[in-house]
């Protein structure tokens, strides 16, 4: 089964990794010390080791520390991981001589991540074949640390961040000032338009008044005209019957003349 990597996500040419495999070392142990040297850097995590080694220094245990002593140091519960302080020193000269192959500054490595886990166990051989033997899978990786900067150099920092932060004010304060011109020039034009186009309206108007006009003044002259020839058919309606009277008289007068000469001509004979 192949093992599966604890640590993804940084390039590669920026750290020195080491990975060991299945190393005859307690798993407790193991976890307890990765736990304590976790984020020293390089040169002191030696050192602890080395201390770890020379039984000069205890390893605090945090969690697993039944039937553990309390140590020298008010440190609690302890131990002296020998064996496994030998195997994690092997490991870090192992991921420090591949952080030097990818050209990295080794004084200023630290321990960046560090993981211990429990691997396949052994079968052990003679008078200890009833016990099974402990196993531990080690990954470290190591990374450049930043220079800690004096105190000048942060201050110079500061003054630069504040030079730019006043720039930057002094930019919006600028573009707040052009955009508020840009507005009140715009608010000035604003009204221009308004009162073109209230001319423009005005004219409208008075054009659409004008047709107005001009429609009315057509009907009455229609209405007019209309009302005039009424008028005069009325009046040749009103002369016609007195003419037809007057026929009549004409013709009657002409019978009565036709008939009083016939009764003179009829009395001579």
């Amino acid at each position: 089964m192949a093992y599966k990597v604890a640590f993804n996500g940084i390039e590669e040419d920026k750290i020195g990794k080491s990975k060991s495999l299945s190393l005859p070392i307690s798993t407790k142990h193991s976890v307890e010390l990765a736990r304590a040297i976790k984020g020293m850097k390089l040169n002191d995590a030696y050192a602890f080791l080395k201390d770890v080694i020379a039984l000069k220094r205890a390893v605090a245990f945090r969690r697993y520390i039944s039937d553990r002593g309390h140590k020298k140091g008010g440190i609690g519960p302890g131990r002296f991981p020998v064996k496994t302080a030998e195997n994690f020193k092997k490991a870090l000269k192992s991921a420090e001589s591949n952080a030097a192959a990818k050209g990295l500054d080794t004084d200023s490595l630290f321990i960046y991540h560090i993981a211990a886990d429990k691997a396949a166990s052994r079968i052990r051989a003679g008078r200890h074949g009833g016990r099974s033997g402990k196993n531990t899978n080690l990954e470290i990786i190591l990374m450049e640390k930043a220079v800690e900067r004096t105190k000048t150099e942060k201050r110079k920092q500061k003054s630069e961040k504040t030079n730019l932060s006043k720039k930057e004010a002094e930019k919006k304060d600028s573009k707040n000032k052009k955009t508020t011109q840009r507005k009140e020039e715009s608010n000035k034009e604003e009204p221009k338009k308004e009162s073109k186009n209230s001319l423009e309206k005005s004219e409208e108007a008075k054009s659409a008044e004008n047709a107005e006009n001009v429609v009315e003044e057509k009907t009455k002259q229609q209405k007019a005209k209309q009302e005039s020839k009424k008028k005069i058919k009325d009046e040749n309606k009103a002369v016609k019957p007195d003419s037809k009277d007057n026929n009549q008289k004409t013709n009657s007068n002409k019978s009565k003349s036709d008939k009083k000469e016939s009764m003179k001509r009829n009395q001579d004979d």
